[in-house]
């Protein structure tokens, strides 16, 4: 099994508070000799970013080092020029020939998140001075404001004063970075991708990056071990991350303003998206995270997830829960802060043996722990159905309740809070 490399655990920021050493990457180099030098390179090679914004996308070798100084950017827009009015007053940009990732209904699946705004699903954003504008599907003649892309035609519509006025910035790439395993990539800013910032293999590390405006998928941590250490995702429309498999450790992110595009199932539900999902963990660790202010959750694990440890985060000011923990089994939830989410501070559902102490709660729009189950699923690390051998006790409620509605709830225990 592949192992984290110990310099990225520990003292994690050493590298980005020195001066990077290695080899010397400036951002008036193209992608294709960004990509040489990576290819070129040793597979214990490093990188140095300079600052500066670089319009592309990569792929290190394992086992190789990207170092972002401060203010490098990798961006996943082109700057789009050559509008031209027509006779309606609409702009039209010409030779948009990239194809965005497209989902259309039906919808199954994580793809309900697409049913309220099928225009979600078109995985592609126009920024005009850094603004996303809303995107419309078959429409010529946009409302004030929006934007449409017609991929038949090749071209981009939108209904706003002068673009050529304006830096536009149009998506034309689905991924910033693609690892090959075992590489640390710190210090980068990653913004303004189709569906994913950075999508990960076994034994990377991701240190102090910066996830942005990306219209699907802040990170997507992948391959086992891997782990993110310090960062900020922020403002992605969909996720602003997601992670699955054995041995992930999240440690010191900060996620806010996720699901910034409202994804949603018909009826409202968040579905797939929020501010991170995990599913079918093993050994998950969520520790010192500060998630606030998202779109939906402030962490969720849900489908199989086992071992997970939830210590010293705070999740406040969500949309929806604090903490969703859903159809899975074991999970220690202690010393953190959950308070004034829209509603539970945390809810379990259809889940197993979770121990919730030692946490603070309080101005939470439901309870600060609500049980409840759905006697039809069932995790596969569980016997039966339902939830049970959930223990809350020894929290700070301040004036919010414990809520158990599991049936029967005499299988969960040990309810004593002050």
């Amino acid at each position: 099994m592949a192992t984290l490399p110990t310099q990225a655990i520990a003292g994690y920021n050493a590298v980005s508070e020195a001066r990077c050493e290695g080899a010397r990457i400036s951002s008036s180099m193209s992608q294709a000799q960004v990509e040489s030098a990576l290819d070129s390179g040793a597979s214990t090679a490093t990188f140095c970013f300079a600052p500066g914004t670089y319009r592309m996308s990569l792929t290190p070798r394992n086992g190789q080092t990207l170092i972002g100084e401060p203010g490098a950017i990798l961006k996943g827009t082109r700057i789009a020029t050559g509008w031209r009015r027509n006779r309606v007053g609409i702009w039209v940009l010409r030779n948009a020939t990239f194809n965005p990732i497209v989902k259309s209904p039906p919808f199954e699946g994580s793809e309900r998140a697409c049913e309220a705004i099928p225009e979600n699903c078109h995985y592609a954003d126009l920024f005009k001075d850094g603004v996303r504008l809303r995107r419309v599907l078959r429409d010529a003649t946009p409302p004030r404001g929006a934007w449409h892309w017609s991929y038949v035609k090749d071209r981009v519509y939108v209904n706003t004063k002068d673009p050529r006025q304006a830096l536009m910035e149009l998506t034309d790439r689905n991924t910033g970075i693609t690892t090959g395993g075992n590489n640390l990539i710190d210090g980068l800013t990653v913004m303004h991708y189709g569906m994913h910032g950075i999508y990960t293999m076994a034994g990377d590390v991701l240190r102090d990056v910066e996830f942005a405006w990306n219209h699907g998928y802040g990170f997507r941590l992948g391959g086992n071990p891997a782990a993110i250490i310090g960062g900020h995702t922020h403002h992605n429309g969909q996720f602003g991350g997601f992670c699955a498999g054995a041995n992930k450790t999240i440690d010191g992110l900060e996620l806010s303003f996720n699901n910034n595009l409202h994804f949603a199932n018909s009826t409202g539900g968040y579905w797939g998206a929020g501010a991170i999902k995990c599913v079918q963990t093993t050994g998950l660790i969520v520790r010192n995270v500060f998630s606030h202010d998202n779109f939906s959750d402030g962490f969720w694990t849900d489908i199989n997830n086992r071992g997970v440890l939830y210590e010293n985060n705070v999740m406040v000011r969500n949309e929806r829960f604090g903490i969703f923990h859903e159809i899975s089994c074991s999970v220690e939830v202690r010393g953190n802060v959950l308070r004034d989410n829209a509603d539970d501070g945390m809810y379990i559902h259809s889940s197993i043996d979770a121990d919730v102490h030692h946490n603070t709660f309080g101005g939470n729009g439901g309870a600060a722990v609500e049980v409840n189950d759905n006697l039809a699923r069932k995790a596969d690390c569980a016997t039966h159905a339902g939830s049970y051998g959930n223990k809350i006790h020894d929290n700070t409620l301040n004036g919010d309740a414990v809520m158990d509605i599991a049936l029967p709830p005499a299988r969960n225990e040990g309810w004593s809070n002050a």
